[in-house]
């Protein structure tokens, strides 16, 4: 319970099992909830004021009610809901609006009242009818429908100047009424199964139409006026009839069709048209009739024959053609002063004749299965053409005037001849063909030119004459031989080109100060020689099979080249002047040589090329530069010398800049050439040991030019390579720290037996090794090499004193850190008995 004041709030709620109140009343002109709430039934009512607004709700199991009420001038909504029937009504004012719903299981009825002049619909619905009625006024619409399950009926009404249509429809009946006014229009259609009719009237001067369809009949008619116009058609299974009727000065249609036989006709005036026509199974007819001054058409159709006549005057025009299974005749005539055209055919035969005037043109023509003959003839001072053709023979003949143009032509089996002269002083063709023989004539005048052509089967001859001060063409060809001839005059050209099987000439002639061109080709040999003037240019040039020659020769102050080739040779050879310049080149074999001289004070350059060597010296004086390469395979030598206040430099380069890290620099070697018995295993020189000593010593033995045999003998398994390389430089690849490369020593011819150990005079190997000197290298200093080890053995050198002397001592002057640390772990690690000596 909650109560407030100051123009009160009182909110009361009681809550049981089986009940539930809610009562709030508010005031300032008041607002009453209550909502009660059981298990079978809730009631809620609201009121408010300040003009009124109550709501009323009522639900239990088997209905529902809501009520509405509104003021301001009127809403009023009941809502009543039961299991079978549903009930709905609306009140609304303000010159009203109604609406009532009321819905059972077998019916519906809505009903719907507007003012405001009225609008009432009311609809009715049940399992076997439904009815809609509607009324509208402010000058009023009316619609009913009303449909049943064998029955449906329209009816629309409108005013303002009436129109009412009318519609009902059973199961076997089909019935549509229009009427409209404004002077009238009415339509009416009935539909029955065997039956349709369709009338349509019109006012404002007639129209009228009436159509019946019957199973068996079609009637079409029409009216119309304003000065008339009638159409009337009637259909049958076995009959069609078609009549139309137009005035405004006559038109007539009238159309018959039956299965037999069909009538056309038709008849226009304002000065005449009439049109027939009938057909038949056999036969057509077609007639047609123009006037003002007249066009008469006729035309007759059978299965054997057509005939057409047509007939046109304003001075005369006739054309007749008949046909028949065996002939065809055409017939024209025309006049305003004539032309004629007949045509004949059969089956074995066709006629052409023409006729025409105004001075006359006559063609005729023939043809038979054998032969064909044309005739032309026309004037205005003449033209006439005839051709005839048989199997085996065509003559065509024309004849021009107006100063003569004749054409002959004859063609059989075996020749042909053609003849053609123009005169306007003179053109002549003359042609003849045979299965052998070609010979063609051509003369032209106003001061000439001949051309003759003749073929065989074995020779061509042309022959060709220009005047005009003359131009002579002459050319025959044989199997064997071709020969041109060509003279041209306005001071003269002549070629002349001859050509055999093993032989060809060619020679040219210019003047006007002269060019002369001679060219000879045989099998072996090809000779050109040029000779230009205007102060001199002669090319010679001359090939065989081994050798080619070219020499050339300009003056105007003088250019000369000259080159020959041969298998085994090439020179060439240049000279400028206009103060000098020559160009000498001489390639070999294994040699090429250039030479360059350039003066306007002075450039010589010279290159010489070998397999082993190249030389480039080159001078250029204006107070002096010199260049001198040489290049050999394993050497670089470059000096410049420069003046105007001197420059000199020298370059020297062996090999490469990685030859020279690595230390690999070689000179000229010489190679074994001493004849080895493998049997025996005779050495010239053996070397025990593979350091840098032993090394050296068999490079220079090499090049110092000896050729015998050289023998390495190492406990090592490995190559001579750089020892102290090895413990210094920790980023050294194998191939960096070998003296020399595997491929080094079989080139030079040097042999080296890897783990193989010394004693006394033979290696553990199965044959013995005899030698004339023996060099022991292990790496001592110059004198002890020198000192000979032994008296009896004079060929031994040894390079590090007592081979056998087990017990060694040395004596140490100075102490570290005099000594560096290096030093120092030598002595005390080889277990050497030393004494040292150190200065006060």
């Amino acid at each position: 319970v909650q109560v407030k004041t100051e123009s009160k709030e009182v909110r009361v709620q009681v809550k049981t099992e089986s009940k539930e109140v809610r009562v709030q009343v508010k005031t300032e002109s008041k607002e009453v909830r209550v909502q009660v709430k059981t298990e079978s039934k809730e009631v809620r009512v609201q009121v408010k004021t300040e003009s009124k607004e109550v709501r009323v709700q009522v639900k239990t199991e088997s209905k529902e009610v809501r009520v509405q009420v509104k003021t301001e001038s009127k809403e009023v909504r009941v809502q009543v809901k039961t299991e079978s029937k549903e009930v709905r009504v609306q009140v609304k004012t303000e010159s009203k609006e109604v609406r009532v719903q009321v819905k059972t299981e077998s019916k519906e009825v809505r009903v719907q009242v507007k003012t405001e002049s009225k609008e009432v619909r009311v609809q009715v619905k049940t399992e076997s009818k439904e009815v809609r009625v509607q009324v509208k006024t402010e000058s009023k619409e009316v619609r009913v429908q009303v449909k049943t399950e064998s029955k449906e009926v329209r009816v629309q009404v409108k005013t303002e100047s009436k129109e009412v249509r009318v519609q009902v429809k059973t199961e076997s009946k089909e019935v549509r009424v229009q009427v409209k006014t404004e002077s009238k229009e009415v339509r009416v259609q009935v539909k029955t199964e065997s039956k349709e009719v369709r009338v349509q009237v019109k006012t404002e001067s007639k129209e009228v139409r009436v159509q019946v369809k019957t199973e068996s009949k079609e009637v079409r008619v029409q009216v119309k006026t304003e000065s008339k116009e009638v159409r009337v058609q009637v259909k049958t299974e076995s009959k069609e009839v078609r009549v139309q009727v137009k005035t405004e000065s006559k038109e007539v249609r009238v159309q018959v069709k039956t299965e037999s036989k069909e009538v056309r006709v038709q008849v226009k005036t304002e000065s005449k048209e009439v049109r027939v026509q009938v057909k038949t199974e056999s036969k057509e007819v077609r007639v047609q009739v123009k006037t003002e001054s007249k066009e008469v058409r006729v035309q007759v159709k059978t299965e054997s024959k057509e005939v057409r006549v047509q007939v046109k005057t304003e001075s005369k025009e006739v054309r007749v053609q008949v046909k028949t299974e065996s002939k065809e005749v055409r017939v024209q005539v025309k006049t305003e002063s004539k032309e004629v055209r007949v045509q004949v055919k059969t089956e074995s035969k066709e006629v052409r004749v023409q006729v025409k005037t105004e001075s006359k043109e006559v063609r005729v023509q023939v043809k038979t299965e054998s032969k064909e003959v044309r005739v032309q003839v026309k004037t205005e001072s003449k033209e006439v053409r005839v051709q005839v053709k048989t199997e085996s023979k065509e003559v065509r003949v024309q004849v021009k005037t107006e100063s003569k143009e004749v054409r002959v032509q004859v063609k059989t089996e075996s020749k042909e001849v053609r003849v053609q002269v123009k005169t306007e002083s003179k053109e002549v063709r003359v042609q003849v063909k045979t299965e052998s023989k070609e010979v063609r004539v051509q003369v032209k005048t106003e001061s000439k030119e001949v051309r003759v052509q003749v073929k065989t089967e074995s020779k061509e001859v042309r022959v060709q004459v220009k005047t005009e001060s003359k131009e002579v063409r002459v050319q025959v060809k044989t199997e064997s031989k071709e020969v041109r001839v060509q003279v041209k005059t306005e001071s003269k050209e002549v070629r002349v080109q001859v050509k055999t099987e093993s032989k060809e000439v060619r020679v040219q002639v210019k003047t006007e100060s002269k060019e002369v061109r001679v060219q000879v080709k045989t099998e072996s040999k090809e000779v050109r020689v040029q000779v230009k003037t205007e102060s001199k240019e002669v090319r010679v040039q001359v090939k065989t099979e081994s050798k080619e020659v070219r020499v050339q020769v300009k003056t105007e102050s003088k250019e000369v080249r000259v080159q020959v080739k041969t298998e085994s040779k090439e020179v060439r050879v240049q000279v400028k002047t206009e103060s000098k310049e020559v160009r000498v080149q001489v390639k070999t074999e294994s040699k090429e040589v250039r030479v360059q001289v350039k003066t306007e004070s002075k450039e010589v350059r010279v290159q010489v090329k070998t397999e082993s060597k190249e030389v480039r010296v080159q001078v250029k004086t204006e107070s002096k530069e010199v260049r001198v390469q040489v290049k050999t395979e394993s050497k670089e030598v470059r000096v410049q010398v420069k003046t105007e206040s001197k420059e000199v430099r020298v370059q020297v380069k062996t090999e490469s800049k990685e030859a020279l890290q690595t230390q690999r620099r070689t000179k000229v070697m010489s190679k074994c050439s001493a004849v080895i018995n493998s049997c025996n295993g005779f050495s010239h020189v053996l070397i025990i040991g593979s350091g840098p000593a032993g090394l050296v010593c068999a490079e220079t033995l090499r090049q110092e030019g000896f050729t015998d045999r050289i023998v390495m003998c190492t406990m090592d398994k490995h190559p001579p390579y750089d020892r102290p390389k090895l413990s210094k430089s920790l980023e050294s690849t194998a191939e960096q720290l070998q003296m020399r490369a595997a491929e080094f020593f079989q080139m030079h011819d040097i042999e080296v037996l890897l783990e193989k150990e010394l004693i006394i005079i033979f290696i553990t190997s199965e044959h013995p090794l005899k030698c004339f000197k023996v060099c022991v290298s292990r790496g001592r200093s110059i004198w002890d090499a020198l000192m000979t080890y032994d008296p009896v053995l004079s060929g031994v050198f040894s390079g590090g004193g007592d081979i056998r002397a087990k017990n060694r001592s040395c004596a140490v002057i100075g102490s570290p850190p005099q000594l560096g640390p290096r030093d120092w772990s030598v002595v005390t690690d080889r277990s050497i008995s030393f004494r040292v000596i150190k200065s006060c």
